[in-house]
């Protein structure tokens, strides 16, 4: 019965989420228009920014970070500071400590794993399997990636296993 209520507010948050976006991001505004904020002030002040693609928030609630499309481009803003754009951005994900953040970006057909601001070596493809993995004390991270037709697992930045 907990799962089913906890399960149903994440629901009710994301559709919140989504209709605030909807009524307040209108063509022609920018993320000052959101009013999106943290201690009443503004996260961001870029100008022509035209849609919110994903946000999210660390489990602890002290980090938010948001995928920002753009033209034909994609950017991470996190914790108010914008980040290097990219052809497609997906899996935003932070560790269980609220510590790491981890997304992947996609560029010119080549895929990259960012954590905690560092790029990964480029691969052919990165499954994030319905979220990255960490470690329950958030110590280590985990994925599986593709590169010269060989599917990796990859433990902390380095490739483990091959299959």
């Amino acid at each position: 019965m907990r799962n089913k209520k906890i399960f149903i507010l994440i629901i009710f948050i994301f559709i919140s989420i989504g209709l605030f976006v909807l009524l307040n991001f209108k063509e022609n505004k920018t993320l000052k228009d959101l009013k999106v904020d943290m201690d009443n002030e503004p996260i961001l002040e870029f100008e022509n920014i035209l849609e919110p693609w994903h946000c999210v928030f660390s489990p602890d609630k002290n980090n938010f970070a948001c995928i920002i499309k753009q033209g034909d481009k994609e950017y991470i803003i996190y914790n108010n500071q914008k980040h290097e754009e990219y052809d497609n951005i997906d899996s935003l994900t932070f560790s269980p400590d609220s510590k790491h953040f981890v997304y992947i970006a996609r560029k010119n057909d080549k895929y990259y794993v960012i954590h905690d601001g560092k790029k990964s070596e480029e691969y052919s493809r990165v499954y994030d399997r319905g979220g990255f993995k960490f470690t329950f004390n958030s110590k280590h991270f985990i994925y599986e990636a593709e590169q010269g037709g060989k599917t990796y697992v990859i433990y902390d930045g380095k490739k483990i296993d091959e299959y």
